[in-house]
């Protein structure tokens, strides 16, 4: 069969194709100020430079991108910061939500070789995304 294969030729994906994207908010870091004053060489008393007018003094900020969870034609794919996992559908044994009255609040995923990922609200569309893969896991 196709699918026991475990190396990925170029070009194919197991998963299939990406059917809708969930993400986390991308953040901005802090990463320095661009008030400096630049040398050249040794520092000496003619060696520092003098910053021009046209140097800004706003802070400069990184956007670091964000966690995202992808739903494909067949199976679950999380992008981290760390890494990415796949799970076809069946080899998730537990979808389920935590709620607070009717509104859910997590979502907490358990896999066949024993991940366990919980979702939470800074995930974008929390609700849209529970219902998406409890479809289409089956009963």
């Amino acid at each position: 069969m196709a699918d026991d294969d475990p190396y990925r030729t170029a070009g194919a994906d197991r998963l299939g194709a990406l059917e809708r994207t969930f993400a986390t908010p991308r953040r901005n870091r802090y990463a320095g100020s661009a008030r400096v004053a630049t040398r050249v060489g040794m520092l000496t008393l003619g060696s520092m430079a003098v910053p021009t007018a046209r140097t800004t003094s706003l802070p400069w900020t990184r956007s670091i991108p964000g966690e995202v969870v992808e739903v494909c034609a067949r199976g679950l794919r999380v992008r981290g910061r760390t890494g990415v996992l796949e799970l076809l559908w069946d080899q998730i044994v537990r979808w389920d939500p935590v709620r607070h009255g009717d509104v859910v609040v997590a979502i907490e995923l358990g896999g066949r070789h024993g991940e366990a990922l919980t979702f939470d609200r800074t995930l974008r569309g929390l609700a849209e995304l529970y219902a998406l893969v409890a479809a289409r896991r089956g009963p």
